[in-house]
């Protein structure tokens, strides 16, 4: 989760591009927040 945005959750994507013979032409890193779930009321 995200310390400044508690509603909030962080996640890490990693890309690799390979031209039409197979090598490695491209990589990156992307970064996003997503919006997680709402807590449940434990039942009881």
């Amino acid at each position: 989760m995200s310390a400044s945005r508690p509603e909030m959750g962080i996640f890490k994507s990693r890309m690799r591009v390979f031209n039409q013979d197979d090598v490695m032409v491209m990589t990156f890193v992307s970064n996003g927040l997503v919006a997680t779930r709402p807590t449940e009321a434990p039942a009881g």
